[in-house]
């Protein structure tokens, strides 16, 4: 939302897939350059000098750590696409070791 204008559109969807619960989020705003994409989960790095620079590397940590992904994607002037997927078998995910985890 901080980087839309006013007349931008914001989207969000849902969907289930193969893969798991899928979340989009999309604008078309100004979009991200190709500098900024390379470096937009690491900590403390922010082109909004009023944040931390923490925001989005804990939300890929956070994702990470339910197994699923978080993607970013971005052409200038035409606006942002966030995917993240989330695995919704719980029950089944096999462990590091190979274990199976038991909900």
């Amino acid at each position: 939302m901080n980087a839309c204008t006013k007349g931008n559109t914001v989207i969000i969807a849902t969907e289930m897939t193969s893969a798991g619960c899928q979340v989009k989020i999309t604008d078309d705003g100004r979009g991200i350059s190709g500098e900024i994409l390379e470096v937009i989960f690491d900590p403390y790095r922010h082109v909004n000098r009023q944040s931390s620079g923490l925001g989005l590397p804990y939300v890929k940590q956070i994702i990470n750590e339910h197994l699923g992904t978080v993607t970013v994607t971005s052409e200038q002037g035409k606006g942002t696409t966030i995917l993240i997927i989330l695995p919704t078998h719980l029950g089944e995910l096999t462990g590091a070791a190979g274990g199976i985890y038991a909900i």
